[in-house]
């Protein structure tokens, strides 16, 4: 039995938000003077199983998010949102005009010209 799209793509973002939030926990620890080496000794691993582990998102176990956080000395917290709460990517004015405010800022290095070209092109 195939696994349906939904699940695949839901599962597939969960792996890589999970991914993003230990690795700037690492990050931050690394800061702190934390080696690969420090987390492999901790978790009982050689260097080589981590640098594996930390080479992208994969399909962690929680045990294994469980000790990268312990060996950064964080945890994480867990909560749920339901679809129907969560807030709207896109959300327009009632008159179909964008808020210009309401945008992002353009990114660092780009023109005004750049953001009101595509500004316009949003409207």
């Amino acid at each position: 039995m195939n696994r349906p799209y939904e699940m695949t793509m839901f599962a597939a973002r969960n792996r890589n938000v999970v991914y993003e939030i230990v690795m700037k926990a690492l990050e931050k620890a690394a800061e702190r003077g934390l080696t690969r080496k420090e987390i492999a000794r901790m978790m009982g691993r050689s260097p080589s199983q981590i640098s594996t582990t930390l080479s992208g998102p994969s399909n962690w176990t929680l045990d294994t998010v469980s000790d990268l956080l312990r060996s950064a000395k964080a945890t994480m917290d867990y909560r749920v949102i339901f679809d129907e709460d969560r807030p709207k990517a896109n959300e327009f004015h009632e008159d179909g005009q964008v808020d210009a405010a309401a945008l992002p800022p353009p990114e660092s290095g780009s023109s005004a010209k750049t953001f009101k070209f595509e500004l316009e092109r949003v409207q």
